[in-house]
This record gives structure tokens, C-alpha cells and sequence, in this order.
């Protein structure tokens, strides 16, 4: 839910993005939040209900953190590529061994393309 926060937060009133932000990322009470926020614990509790669903629609239906996750996975799989691709040019092994880990890495590219 911290994710969905950080990447939807706008999309939320102050109200409610503040009574998220003190649930989940200052790990407040609901009676606590309700102290500080002027509210009552019920309502402070509606709020962050209504909070999840606006978050959880705005993600079912733009999947960036999804897109993100993605993207994030194949960035770490060129550079352990591009890794072994620099150990290889440093060895005896020679340059024609370095153009298979350059085609896999296009090959990766080219999947990120959404």
C-alpha cells in the first residue's frame, strides 16, 4: 500500500492521502490519526478505506508499478550481461564472445517496450 501511495498519492483528497501517509508510512493508530486530524476514529478509518479502493482501481487499471517491476528486472538482467560482457573483453576469450551477451541485451531491450 506504501507503493500504491507513493506512485497514486495525487489522486487522493488531502484528507485522506494524510490519513493514509500517517496509517501506513508513520505507522499511526486510527485513534491516533483521528487526534491529530480533528476526526473521528470511524471516519478516519472510512477514509482510509475509500483511500485503498481509489489506489488499488488507479492501479488495476494504469499497472505502473506492475510496468516498473518490469522494467526494473530487466535493468538488472543487462546489467549482469554488460558485466559479463566487460569481464569477457578483459580476458583471453576475445570480442566474438562479447556480441552474444550484446544480442541478448538487445533482446531484453526490445521486450520493454510495452
Amino acid at each position: 500500500m506504501t507503493l500504491l501511495l507513493d506512485v497514486y498519492g495525487k489522486l487522493l483528497s488531502k484528507s485522506q492521502f494524510e490519513s493514509m501517509d500517517l496509517y501506513y508510512n508513520q505507522d499511526f493508530s486510527l485513534s491516533e490519526i483521528a487526534s491529530h486530524m480533528n476526526k473521528s476514529r470511524q471516519g478516519v478509518r472510512d477514509s482510509i478505506k475509500r483511500g485503498e479502493l481509489i489506489l488499488e482501481n488507479a492501479e488495476s487499471s494504469l499497472k505502473l508499478i506492475k510496468k516498473f517491476s518490469i522494467i526494473k528486472n530487466h535493468l538488472n538482467l543487462i546489467k549482469k550481461l554488460a558485466i559479463k560482457a566487460k569481464s569477457t573483453s578483459d580476458s583471453s576469450l576475445g570480442s566474438s564472445n562479447i556480441n552474444i551477451y550484446i544480442d541478448r541485451i538487445i533482446e531484453i531491450i526490445n521486450k520493454v517496450n510495452f
